[in-house]
């Protein structure tokens, strides 16, 4: 699943280029919405931990722009308008294995 997650509300971003001479130059937006765009691509759902309405936790193996995938535990708001991620963090399998040995570890 290829798609893009989008920072910012508006498509207008508020950050202007500085030290142009014309009032018209300095209203020139700095960043382009596409430019803000996160691309992203799950290459595998894992296990969906919770859920509450729209919103999963899940661990998924994604690639996240250009960069190699990594095993990813993050919030989600998936919904038929919208998809939304939101904090998470990307474990390397190395820092995956550590964390499940960690786990292990635990009196549960």
């Amino acid at each position: 699943m290829k798609n893009c997650h989008q920072v910012g509300k508006s498509t207008m971003i508020q950050a202007y280029k500085v030290g142009k001479s014309t009032p018209e130059k300095m209203r020139e937006p700095l960043y382009r919405l596409e430019d803000l765009m996160i691309k992203y691509e799950v290459l595998e759902h894992i296990s969906t931990i919770s859920r509450n309405g729209d919103n999963t936790l899940e661990l998924n193996f994604i690639r996240w722009g250009d960069n190699d995938p990594k095993y990813d535990l993050r919030k989600w708001k998936r919904s038929e308008d919208e998809e939304r991620a939101y904090k998470g963090i990307a474990l390397t399998e190395d820092e995956l294995i550590a964390l499940r040995d960690a786990l292990k570890g635990l009196d549960l």
